[in-house]
């Protein structure tokens, strides 16, 4: 997806912050459904042997695979913000470029 062209530097800048937000509530949306199956699977197990290392080492391992999960399943907001980030980088060297051809 390519970023719609825009003026001003505080504008791309913007638009990465939006990115980024809604890359991060996509991956955050998505982020429960392992992490609970893990603990629902652990908690039995815990009381059983009188232990919290299962409830520890399955929640730990439902978050890691809630985030991988997100990660794959919001490809379109990364390339969204992989645009804006480029778009903003473009605009600084175009300007920095710009200001040494003044001097």
């Amino acid at each position: 997806m390519r970023c719609p062209p825009i003026t001003t530097l505080a504008e791309q800048q913007k638009r990465v912050n939006e990115a980024q937000s809604a890359l991060a509530s996509c991956v955050l949306s998505k982020s429960w459904f392992y992490c609970a199956a893990g603990v629902v699977v652990a908690v039995p197990l815990g009381v059983k042997l009188k232990s919290y290392t299962p409830l520890a080492y399955a929640a730990l391992g439902g978050t890691a695979a809630d985030l991988l999960a997100g990660y794959s399943a919001c490809t379109a907001q990364r390339e969204e913000l992989r645009a804006a980030t480029d778009a903003v980088k473009r605009a600084q060297e175009a300007r920095s470029s710009q200001k040494a051809a003044e001097e």
